[in-house]
Order: structure tokens, then C-alpha cells, then sequence
């Protein structure tokens, strides 16, 4: 990891990139792909990073963090490889990025960043604490563009530094109200959800407890769709589901001096959350809200949730979501899960502590020999959408519902056939010391007579293609679509929207406004095809 899904060159079908491995497969069209180095120079880089013209060239660049610490930037030529050495692009000294989210956030015309840090539990023998409103990580920093790919920290200016220490996984920068402007939402681990209005000028203001009525989970992953086809925008959240939370708390167990803890367990441990956008009145004005759907128990249970993508697999017309499982599978099926919430939720604080640090070191130690799993043998999800009344479990019957652990997910139509595919990181450990990883490409062969359309979005000097919104209307429907970055974990999706259209044999447009306020619209385009769309 870093997963990045993406069309480096142009011609319309996307590239793989695998930036731990300094490698692109680039994509020659039928399900070949051709290996060769991401740069002509040693790249090193956590597993977080971005693909965007942060120049204004009309080329894609990289940005990553590098062993050093710092933000690098290495410029895209025309054909989309990066053939010169990287600089660094921003003086803010990160300690572990792991959301890397691009948007125009003042309306001047280039990308900024928003990049997320996490911080492990148990180091130094300190704890999240509360585990479930923690604000004791690494800061996380808003890097603001000066057009050129040079970058200065503008967290504390922009309203973000209340909770910049959020244990951050997955973040985005989308417009979340429908006014013009992207808002951030932030996904993290011991907390849940965080979102922020954009004033248009790239001014935040926290709204996390107006608008969204579920917000406390093990945040891990997202995505976004219209999932009920009503127009707004929806997001689903994915983290970790417990049975032994919730076992506890049917037998009212726990530690009678810690009921802030027992009071949150249930939350924190339901699992994924699907918020539906929702208009609501309040003080004669319109305000967007997001509220849990009422079937929310349907789709809640997954897992150690990591990686999530939307996906129309079989073009009916909505948007499934694959879900991508498992922590830490061992040589034995005994859990962690029930030492972490008897023990060690009540154990420490945000401060180092040396004998907490012993004693976690020898509860964990057959964990971290492989002797043991921690939400083990999970198999991954696709749940199949019911036109938004609910969802079902699909990955079974199509030969998708993988044991492995996973990590990073992304879905992309890799060979242009009008079938969305899949692509899924697995994560393997022996121990701590030997890990490893595998990319799977899972190419959809399903066959139905539903039809589709697709639009990619392509880059130009006039604007980019991040933050765009795409609206397609055909006799009996209307689908909407947003470009945004830093969903799903560790990965990036192209800027490529596909909609399945079910029986509908034509469609009366395709309207398509850029972050920059430019519109296009594409009246009666061919179906079962990819358009090709620039500012």
C-alpha cells in the first residue's frame, strides 16, 4: 500500500500503482497490465499517498510522505511517468500519514491537502483516551497550494485544530451540503466521525453533532453514493463490529467505576454506519443532515472492517458496497477481542507508562507471534443494494467472500467492458516481523442484460477533475455521482463514474460541473460506453 487506481496517461484506461512496492502496472487494455518502476528514482513512502495536478500542468502528480517525514511531490510528465527526482513540497514533519485527501478548498483554482496521521494503541504503553472520543494522536495538517505544488500549513487559520489529534484513517474533503464548496469529514479510529463545513473560503467550522445523529464507531474506512437514489448524497462508514461488546453488554458487565466506558461500548462496537442525506428544516432554513438508516443492523456487522468501495456490479441501477475484513488471523482461532474489552479498554491513559508497557508486551505476546488472532477468519462483504429499502450479502454466490485479512480496497472497470472489478489488498503475518502482502484483481464476469454508461474525467491546465460532480437522466431515472479522494483505506479510485442503468436502453444527458463552477452537458450519449470529458 498505498493502492492507487488511476489513468496516468490519457488513453482511458487506469493504471495500478502500488507505492510501497515503487511499482505501475500499466494498464494495456483486456486484462494486461505491463510492470515497471513508479519513478526513475527510489521512492519510499508510508502507506498513504495521492495522485492530482497539484502543478496546474494538466499533468498528474505524486505526493507522498517519505522516510524523511516531510510531504514530496513528484511532477507528472505528459505521458504520466514521473521521471524526475521528488522534492519536497511543505515544511510540515508528519510522524505516521495515513489519509491523504486533495479538493479546492478557497476557490482559487488549484488542489490543497488535508493529510490524516494515526497512532497506534499500546506504544509507549499509552491507551486512546476516552477510547471513544480520542484526541491524543498525531496532528493531522491542512496544506493549502500556492498553485505551483508548494504547500503551507494552514490547519490553525482554517478553524481545524480542535481535533487535528484524531487517530485518522480515512478522510475527505466532498462537498457534504450542496453548496458549492468541500466540506471534510474525517473517519477515525477510537472516535468515529468528524465533519466540518467549508465557508468557500476555506474556512471550517465543526458541525459533527448538527448533522450527524450516529457518529461514534471504530472508524476505519468509507464511501460515498446515493445509495437510496433520492438525489443527496450518502456516506457509509466502516469500522469494527464486536460480539464481545455486545455480549457484555447484554449481561450488564463491567467495571462499576467506569460507566463512561460502559455506557460508550455499545456504540463503539455496533459497527459500520450508513447515513443517509437527508433535508431538514430547522429555523425555516434547509439544513442537510445525516441520518443512520433504519435498517442500519442489516449491514452493520462485517467485521474488522479496513477498505470499502460502491460499486454497481451487476448495472441495475444502484450502488452496492463492497467491504473488505479481518484483523489479524493466527495459527489458532482463539480471540484477543475478549482480553482488549474485559482489560485492557479500562487500562491506561494517553501517557507513556513503562509498566503498562511490560504488561501489555505479555498479554499480547501470543498475538504478535501468530499464535493467536484478533477478529480472525472474516470474510469480506458485498452487500447487495434493494434500490435503498436494504442490503443483502452477495459476495458469497459470486466467489468473492475472502478469509483473508484485507486491508486496502478500490473498484475500478479495468478493462473498459462496462463491469465494475475489484481490486483488494491482503495483509498476512506470521509475527510482527514477517508480513506480507498481495494485491487481488477480481475481474467481473457477470453476465447481465442491464446497460450502462461511464464518464472519465480527465486532467487539464483549465481545472481538475477532483470535486466534480456528474448527474445522468434517462426515462425513469436520474443517478448522481461525486470525483472525491481519501475514501476507502489507503487507496485512491479513479476519476472515472459509472452508472448502471438497468433496463433503460438510452439516456437524455449527462451533466457534469467542475469544482471550478464550469459545466458541460452531454445530450443523448451513447450507451454502454465511456465518455471522455476536461474543463
Amino acid at each position: 500500500m498505498p493502492l492507487l487506481v488511476y489513468d496516468l496517461n490519457g488513453d482511458g484506461l487506469s493504471e495500478i500503482v502500488l507505492g510501497g512496492l515503487n511499482r505501475i502496472y500499466w494498464n494495456e487494455g483486456a486484462g494486461k497490465f505491463r510492470q515497471a518502476p513508479l519513478a526513475e528514482y527510489p521512492v519510499e513512502m508510508f502507506d498513504a499517498a495521492i495522485l492530482a495536478d497539484f502543478t496546474g500542468d494538466g499533468h498528474v502528480d505524486l505526493v507522498c510522505v517519505s522516510e524523511d517525514r516531510y510531504p514530496r511531490i513528484f511532477e507528472g510528465g505528459q505521458d504520466g511517468k514521473f521521471l524526475q527526482p521528488s522534492r519536497r513540497c511543505a515544511r510540515s514533519q508528519l510522524e505516521l500519514p495515513k489519509s491523504f485527501t486533495a479538493g479546492d478548498i478557497d476557490g482559487d483554482g488549484d488542489l490543497d491537502l488535508w493529510i490524516g496521521q494515526y497512532k497506534f494503541p499500546y506504544v509507549e504503553g499509552s491507551m486512546p483516551t476516552p477510547f471513544y472520543d480520542a484526541n491524543d494522536g498525531f496532528p493531522s495538517v491542512l496544506l493549502v497550494n500556492d498553485g505551483k505544488g508548494n504547500f503551507l500549513d494552514k490547519t490553525d487559520a482554517a478553524g481545524l485544530s480542535k481535533k487535528r489529534n484524531r487517530r485518522t484513517f480515512s478522510s475527505s474533503l466532498v462537498d457534504l451540503d450542496d453548496d458549492r464548496d468541500l466540506d471534510l469529514i474525517t473517519v477515525n479510529d477510537f472516535c468515529g466521525f468528524d465533519v466540518y463545513a467549508n465557508d468557500g473560503q476555506g474556512k471550517f467550522t465543526d458541525v459533527t453533532d448538527q448533522i450527524v445523529d450516529q457518529k461514534h464507531l471504530f472508524g476505519m474506512g468509507h464511501c460515498f453514493a446515493d445509495f437510496d437514489g433520492d438525489g443527496l448524497l450518502d456516506i457509509y462508514g466502516i469500522g469494527m463490529s464486536s460480539t464481545t461488546a455486545r455480549r457484555l453488554d447484554h449481561m450488564k458487565l463491567g467495571p462499576a467505576d467506569r460507566a463512561d466506558i460502559n455506557a460508550k461500548r455499545s456504540a463503539m462496537g455496533y459497527g459500520n454506519r450508513l447515513m443517509f442525506g437527508r433535508e431538514n428544516t430547522i429555523d425555516r432554513r434547509k439544513q442537510r443532515v445525516y441520518r443512520q438508516a433504519a435498517f442500519n443492523d442489516q449491514l452493520c456487522r462485517t467485521g474488522w472492517s479496513w477498505g470499502t468501495t460502491a460499486i454497481d456490479f451487476d448495472n441495475d441501477g444502484d450502488k452496492d458496497i463492497f467491504v473488505t475484513n479481518g484483523h489479524s488471523s493466527g495459527r489458532s482461532a482463539r480471540d484477543y477481542c475478549t482480553r482488549y474489552w474485559c482489560h485492557d479498554v479500562y487500562t491506561g491513559t494517553s501517557q507513556a507508562n513503562r509498566e503498562l508497557l511490560s504488561l501489555f508486551g505479555d498479554s499480547l505476546r501470543d498475538l504478535h507471534r501468530g499464535e493467536i488472532s484478533w477478529n480472525g477468519f472474516e470474510h469480506d462483504v458485498l452487500w447487495m443494494n434493494d434500490r435503498g429499502r436494504g442490503f443483502a450479502d452477495a459476495a458469497f454466490p459470486l466467489g468473492i467472500a475472502f478469509e483473508f485479512d484485507g486491508r486496502a480496497a478500490a473498484s475500478d472497470d479495468l478493462d473498459l467492458d462496462g463491469r465494475p472489478d475489484l481490486l483488494v489488498v491482503e495483509h498476512s503475518a506470521v509475527d510482527r516481523q514477517t508480513v506480507t502482502y498481495r494485491l487481488h484483481v477480481l475481474r467481473n464476469r457477470l453476465e447481465t442484460s442491464n446497460n450502462w454508461i461511464g464518464v472519465q474525467l480527465g486532467e487539464s491546465p483549465a481545472g481538475s477533475p477532483i470535486g466534480a460532480r456528474v448527474a445522468v437522466t434517462y426515462p425513469g431515472g436520474r443517478q448522481i455521482a461525486r470525483v472525491v479522494t481519501g475514501d476507502s483505506f489507503s487507496s485512491q479510485h479513479a476519476a472515472t463514474v459509472h452508472f448502471g442503468l438497468g433496463a433503460a436502453t438510452r439516456v437524455e444527458a449527462i451533466d457534469i460541473e467542475w469544482a471550478s463552477g464550469k459545466k458541460r452537458r452531454l445530450e443523448g450519449p451513447t450507451i454502454r460506453r465511456y465518455m471522455r470529458a476536461t474543463p
